[in-house]
């Protein structure tokens, strides 16, 4: 009993020592954030959460609850997984990657489709599943799951940062400090909290999410993110193992994941961040954000 109690009474003042170092890498980089982190599957040590309940801009970390929206729609028998869906040069979003860019049609199925709005986050991909699971299933899987701080509403397009209005000052101001346009409002675009994202995360990794075979694809679809900034870039060393999502546009950087180590617990963490200066510090925030995430595992690893 009193190894227990010692062994509480430590994670407890290391997890307050890394509330002030997540404080302290967020000031030093110009940039606000929140931070969640939890041990799933196990109740001997408690969550990290620095500012876990404020709502943040989701950026693509949309396409997570999207995914599983669709997979408890497959499991419900309303989407046929393997069924082909033709995509039209007409009917793309804008996007950098993926179907986006493409100029002819594109058949492939509705679970490829998943693969390639996770992987690449494909603009495109995530529009049309989303349009084909619905805003209503949507909502419906966020209540089914208890995620009450996350919405998910329609696509809009980007408003372009450089015609933002800066007031009749505008020549004196520093270009990467605009005021915020749309995309940063929380309350008129798809938002979360990084507790509502590790609670996800949990609910994917131990069954709950969907029936176990669904929740296997999401796993796998994960672990197979191509992106290699942000987790990927701290979590390099043999036998590590990442499974994520990044959300990114312009000032926000996030990321959401599950790293695990063989014969430890996997750890679900969240990052989301805003940065106070766009664009050019695209770099920094990336490394941050990684570097927060390599530190919240770091500390709760020697507890495992």
């Amino acid at each position: 009993m009193t190894g227990e109690l010692w062994n509480r009474l430590s994670a407890e003042a290391a997890l307050k020592e890394l509330h002030d170092d997540v404080a302290t890498m967020l000031h030093a980089a110009d940039m606000t954030g929140a931070v969640s982190v939890r041990v799933i599957g196990s109740d001997r040590l408690p969550s990290f959460n620095y500012r876990a309940g404020v709502r943040f801009p989701m950026a693509s970390l949309y396409k997570l609850v999207v995914m599983a929206a669709f997979c408890q729609a497959v499991d419900d028998g309303l989407i046929d997984p393997a069924a082909p869906v033709e995509l039209v040069p007409e009917t793309r979003v804008p996007g950098p990657t993926g179907l986006s860019i493409c100029l002819d049609p594109v058949c492939m199925s509705w679970r490829d489709l998943v693969r390639l709005m996770m992987t690449i986050s494909d603009n495109t991909a995530g529009n049309a599943v989303l349009c084909a699971v619905g805003l209503d299933r949507v909502a419906h899987t966020l209540r089914r799951l208890g995620l009450l701080q996350t919405d998910i509403r329609p696509y809009l397009p980007a408003t372009d940062l450089h015609t933002a209005e800066v007031g009749r000052d505008a020549e004196n101001l520093d270009p990467y400090l605009l005021p915020d346009p749309r995309e940063y409002d929380p309350l008129l675009v798809s938002s979360t909290t990084t507790s509502d994202l590790v609670d996800l995360l949990s609910f994917i990794w131990e069954d709950h999410a969907a029936t176990p075979s669904q929740c296997s694809f999401m796993r796998h679809v994960l672990g197979q993110q191509a992106w290699g900034h942000r987790f990927a870039e701290v979590f390099t060393y043999p036998g590590v193992q990442i499974a994520a999502k990044t959300g990114s546009l312009a000032a926000l950087s996030h990321e959401a994941g599950v790293i695990s180590h063989p014969d430890e617990p996997p750890i679900a963490v969240a990052v989301l961040t805003q940065s106070a200066r766009r664009e050019r510090t695209i770099p920094l925030s990336n490394t941050v954000v990684g570097q927060i995430a390599r530190h919240c595992v770091r500390s709760y690893r020697q507890f495992l």
